[in-house]
Parts: C-alpha cells; structure tokens; sequence
C-alpha cells in the first residue's frame, strides 16, 4: 500500500492543471488506460485477420479436393480450424471473454495461434498467392508485435 501512495506522489502535472498518476501493472502493460493486446482496434484488427484466415483455409479446401471432397474440406478446414481456436483458451484471457471451454497452459495457446495463421499464410503460398501471402503473414507479425504485452502475459500463464 505505501509503494502504491509514494507512486501516486511521483506523479506530474499535466499541462492542463491534471494530475496524472504513473500506472505500475505486474501484469500488464498499460497505454491510455488499456492493454494493447486488448484495445479495440487491435481486436478489431485481430478479429479480420482471424476471418480472413478461415476464408483462406476454405479456399484452399476448395482448391485441394475434386468434387464432393472439395465441398468437404472447404467447408470442414474452417470449421475445424474455428472450433479449435474458440475451444482451447487459457483462463481469464482478457483479449477473449476470459471463458475456456478447454484451459490450456498461455504458451500453448500461443502455439495454436500461430500455427493457424501460419497454415493460413501457407496456403496462399500454396495457391501460387505469394503476394497474398506475404500481406497477410506480414499483418499478423504486426499485429503480435503492436500485442506484445498479450504475448508476455501468455507466456507467464
């Protein structure tokens, strides 16, 4: 408690007269008040990366099978890749609902992400798409560099 009075005494005035206090987070890395891994527009970003992935694995489904195999796998490599990422969570995810279906350790649900973005970006590559697939490898590296803190944090669960 004395740590936390003497940070709010470190603070600096503002040049609108405020106070602003200095936010020390074991846990969290704090910019404007929210964690990046958990801004809005980083989710929003995340949530078109993630769409956009499962529409790739569809596509490349559809590309990969003939006839009733391609119907199969374009709609079932979605689903499958879908069901896995909304199925393993690590418990109290503050850029998901903070529900786990199944909890798993922060590291490995690190590893299923990026093994789906990963497959994502491949098949573009695969679907002779390499443009395409340096854009959408290069947003999600972005995207887990602007979510560093959401890396650590995983990586400590």
């Amino acid at each position: 408690m004395r740590r936390a009075l003497n940070q709010v005494e470190q603070g600096t005035r503002s040049t609108h007269g405020n106070w602003r206090v200095r936010c020390y987070r074991t846990q969290k890395t704090v910019l404007s008040g929210v964690m990046m891994g958990s801004n809005p527009i980083n989710l929003t970003a995340r949530f078109i990366l993630e769409i956009a992935s499962l529409v790739v694995l569809g596509v490349w489904g559809w590309n990969s099978g003939e006839g009733a195999l391609g119907y199969l796998l374009a709609a079932g490599i979605p689903i499958a890749a879908a069901v896995l990422w909304g199925t393993f969570a690590v418990p109290d995810d503050p850029s998901r609902s903070g529900k786990a279906p199944i909890p798993v350790p922060g590291f490995l649900r690190l590893l299923l992400e990026l093994g789906f973005f990963a497959a994502a970006t491949w098949s573009l590559f695969d679907l002779d798409k390499s443009q395409l697939g340096w854009i959408l490898g290069i947003a999600v590296l972005i995207h887990y560099v602007i979510s560093y803190d959401r890396i650590q944090w995983l990586l400590k669960r």
